[in-house]
């Protein structure tokens, strides 16, 4: 009967329109989640910084989540990050105490463990 076609018909839309939302809303959150990630590698890449830092340049572009979002999950061994600014001092500043060294890096934003990495890996004393 034509009452049946027009809730068949009703059912169809409804849930068409629950597809394309779906969509609609997948697409926002893929976009969104995956923005800020792409932004701390692109400034990881270009130079060196703590979580603290990466999470501050972020800001400028992001909300403070979503910088915080994106440097949780760009996948930086922050160690590494660490060393490569040691490497970075070193070349600016020549050779330093391995304390110096170490509390420049924790201003920055480094941990303790971090900035001891960090001096390791350089091969300060």
């Amino acid at each position: 009967t034509m009452q049946k076609k027009i809730d068949i018909a009703e059912k169809i839309i409804f849930v068409l329109i629950g597809v394309i939302i779906t969509l609609f809303v997948v697409a926002l959150v893929t976009t969104h989640d995956t923005a800020p990630i792409v932004r701390a590698n692109e400034y990881l890449d270009a130079i060196p910084m703590s979580f603290p830092e990466l999470v501050d340049q972020l800001a400028y572009e992001f909300t403070y989540d979503d910088a915080i979002y994106g440097a949780s999950n760009c996948g930086a061994d922050w160690n590494v990050e660490a060393g490569r600014c040691a490497e970075e001092y070193i070349a600016k500043n020549g050779d330093v105490p391995r304390a110096l060294l170490a509390a420049e890096l924790m201003i920055k934003g480094f941990t303790a463990d971090q900035a001891e990495f960090a001096c390791d890996y350089v091969g300060v004393d």
